[in-house]
């Protein structure tokens, strides 16, 4: 499912500035490259193409392209093209008809090409666009697409049976940008798949209501997260987000950008998981469709970060601070505290601690990026009730920043501590070992020049740590003293090195790690 932007092969006077028109600039047979690159892809592997970012670097491009560029553009992607009309366009929608079957619904205007399907799909693909408009703008307070207060959205099904795929995008109504949406006929041979695909589709057309301000990991992030509120018995999100447990170490907001990278293409959908974290465990549906609302005052263009949305947003009188958001999304994540835990799964591991004290460091092969975690469990078998675990820990000075959780649990977090961080990223804690259950060290860097639709995630900026662990009795007096020694890691907790770590012997031990920590690309 693909979030695209309009090709206009003509633009008339009345046409506004493309919003990302002085964002992207690019040679048109580079793009036309990548689009032949992307379907090769799609065609070898059977995974849809990634074509979003460009088909918007060729719309904001547009003046560039000659005639023949443009229709082998066209071509290439299989698209019906609606064109601004002044006095052919039916009085119910904005543009000239594309396709002759019609089929119209209270909100919604459908064409399809000969051949695409029956018209009795035609039927149950209307009345699942209808369903989603139900549950997302009467029920769930979406804002309606833009000029749909006037005109009714114009869906397309060419006879495209290659794919199974589609996408919003959005064209000129009389001066705004108005969406509609295209869905490859082979999506309707994958029985009720069409419905979720519907519910994702639209979701896209009441998010460019908001304008174009948030990354574009989001966009696709929001819109398979809204699958499961229009339809909770599918689980269809399910697929994408699973796919995180795969990649956990990329950076919450990568997209592919100017690449055809399948692994970061697959990580904006799944992704779903933090609107899902969002949703279940800080403040409802409401803060997710809020990230939304908070974007409309601003004016970026692909480019609005998660952590400024999540410190900026006001809700029902109560603010949040990212920090304290995002340590409790990584002690989920390292347990998958989840509604309906089986349509996850458990995050690749960077380690499974087996015996202590114990060591380590980042995975040679896919270090964090900015914003990306490591995950590292330890055996909950490993130490009686009443024993506990002590961390010590040093991440990479150049990060502009670090956040290092402990938890306990197995399939929902028991307790979670995070570990305090001097100024050089150093620090331990401790955390008990209870009932068996397994104990996680969570680590995730940030880097602030990570964001944005210009930075390169096929180049990103990955970063090394280490961490040292045993197990001790709290208890325990020491026969020379009498007195029993102070637990560490009980100051205020703090995210990005804003607190002094725990005890001198395990700083002094950091302070040697440190001299190892090297920043690195790939």
């Amino acid at each position: 499912m693909f979030a695209l932007f309009a090709l206009g092969l003509t633009a008339s006077a009345a046409t506004p500035d493309y919003p990302l028109a002085d964002v992207l600039a690019d040679d048109p047979a580079a793009i036309l490259a990548d689009v032949r690159d992307a379907l090769a892809t799609a065609s070898e592997t059977g995974d849809p193409a990634c074509l979003t970012p460009v088909v918007a670097r060729a719309r904001a491009n547009a003046d560039r392209f000659t005639p023949a560029q443009w229709r082998e553009l066209r071509d290439l992607l299989a698209l019906p093209e609606p064109v601004p009309a002044e006095d052919v366009a039916p009085a119910d929608t904005c543009w000239a008809s594309e396709f002759p079957n019609t089929l119209e619904s209270d909100h919604f205007h459908l064409e399809w090409e000969d051949g695409a399907f029956s018209e009795s799909m035609a039927q149950n693909f209307l009345d699942s666009l209808e369903e989603s408009w139900s549950t997302e703008i009467d029920e769930l307070g979406w804002k309606a697409p833009t000029s749909t207060d006037t005109y009714k959205l114009m869906v397309f099904v060419p006879d495209e049976s290659r794919y199974a795929g589609a996408y919003t995008t959005v064209d000129n109504c009389e001066g705004s940008w108005m969406p509609y949406i295209v869905a490859y006929s082979g999506s309707f041979s994958y029985g009720s798949w069409y419905k979720t695909m519907a519910s994702h589709e639209f979701n896209h057309a009441s998010q460019f209501a908001y304008g174009f301000a948030h990354e574009f990991w989001w966009w696709e992030a929001t819109a398979t997260y809204a699958e499961e509120y229009v339809y909770p018995s599918y689980n269809d999100w399910s697929d994408m987000v699973s796919y995180y447990a795969s990649i956990p170490y990329i950076g919450m907001n990568a997209s592919a950008g100017n690449s055809n990278n399948s692994e970061l293409f697959y990580h904006t959908y799944a992704m779903a998981i933090w609107a899902f974290y969002l949703d279940q465990h800080v403040g409802g549906h409401d803060l997710v469709r809020g990230t939304w609302e908070y974007s409309e005052g601003e004016h970026g263009q692909y480019n609005l970060w998660m952590p400024d949305v999540i410190d900026g947003i006001e809700l029902d009188g109560q603010t949040f601070d990212f920090d304290e958001v995002y340590e409790g999304f990584l002690a989920a994540a390292a347990v998958m505290d989840f509604d309906e835990r089986n349509g996850y799964r458990t995050p690749n591991r960077v380690d499974t601690v087996r015996e202590l004290p114990a060591t380590g460091v980042e995975d040679d092969t896919d270090p964090p990026q900015s914003l990306g975690q490591a995950f590292i469990k330890f055996d909950g078998d490993l130490a009686e009730d009443g024993m506990e675990l002590k961390v010590s820990f040093q991440g990479d000075p150049a990060a502009d920043g670090w956040y290092a959780v402990l938890v306990r649990g197995d399939t929902s977090v028991e307790e979670m501590v995070p570990i305090p961080l001097d100024e050089n990223y150093a620090g331990e804690a401790t955390i008990p070992f209870e009932g068996g259950a397994d104990l996680h060290l969570v680590v995730s860097p940030v880097l602030e020049d990570a964001q944005g639709y210009n930075y390169s995630w096929t180049r990103a900026d990955e970063f090394t740590y280490s961490w040292e662990a045993e197990v001790f009795d709290p208890n325990a007096v020491p026969e020379d003293t009498g007195v029993a020694p102070p637990s560490a890691g009980d100051g205020e907790p703090k995210a990005c090195g804003c607190a002094t770590g725990g005890g001198a012997a395990g700083l002094a031990w950091l302070a040697g790690l440190a001299a190892l920590a090297v920043r690195r690309r790939r």
